[in-house]
């Protein structure tokens, strides 16, 4: 694919990226020429989810590497850009895609409810 965005031989982190948009964000970078990190948590079982678009994009002739863990956590997001870093150099995109879903009735959501998934990296003060 022609790259006119001027993208290839940049690097680009992609959170959420096992499945969805963000599935579709990686392998679309990827395709216009980005390296890209596949970043998203890991399955219930403890295997990669990120692994699998990884393999896809290899597959396509990309340049893609695996980042297992949440980046809700400043460790984490620290850690996808270090694997961004030692594969393919400092990260030029970021895009933000993971989400933390969690269904519940509107009327019973508190401050504390919405620190569980975030780590309490949101406060009403």
């Amino acid at each position: 694919m022609t790259d006119t965005l001027g993208l290839a031989g940049r690097t680009a982190i992609v959170t959420g990226a096992a499945k969805g948009l963000g599935r579709a964000y990686a392998r679309w970078l990827a395709a216009r020429g980005c390296a890209v990190v596949v970043s998203n948590r890991v399955a219930a079982d403890g295997s990669s989810q990120a692994q699998p678009v990884v393999a896809e994009i290899l597959a396509a002739g990309g340049r893609a590497v695996a980042h297992d863990g949440p980046v809700q956590s400043g460790e984490a997001a620290v850690s996808a850009v270090a694997a961004a870093t030692s594969h393919f150099g400092e990260p030029d995109i970021f895009v933000s895609n993971a989400g933390v879903q969690a269904f519940r009735d509107f009327a019973t959501v508190t401050s504390a409810v919405i620190a569980e998934p975030t780590g309490d990296q949101v406060s009403s003060s």
